[in-house]
């Protein structure tokens, strides 16, 4: 993809890179890097799995600015989570513009 943008999670600005690869020996569409301040997500992925991986890793990064590192480290909540948001923010678009 080629494009890079930024988020701002809390106040903590994180870099979003669409990358090839997030880690050679393991799958995953991917990973947030709270040190470096960035996310990266693979750039093969179709759009609605593109938007709910962000949204996935967006939801790790809030769940650990807000002290609740245990939660975030619970995948099934936090994917859980990324869905519902995603599917709340696609059918109702309108809601969500200014």
């Amino acid at each position: 993809m080629g494009y890079k943008n930024t988020v701002s999670i809390l106040g903590i600005n994180y870099n979003i890179n669409y990358v090839p690869y997030i880690l050679r020996d393991e799958y995953r569409a991917g990973q947030i890097d709270f040190e470096n301040q960035e996310i990266k997500i693979l750039d093969t992925l179709q759009c609605d799995l593109r938007n709910v991986t962000l949204l996935h890793e967006i939801i790790h990064a809030a769940m650990t600015h807000l002290g609740l590192h245990e939660e975030s480290q619970n995948e099934n909540l936090v994917q859980g989570l990324a869905v519902a948001m995603h599917q709340v923010i696609k059918y109702h678009r309108t809601i969500f513009s200014s």
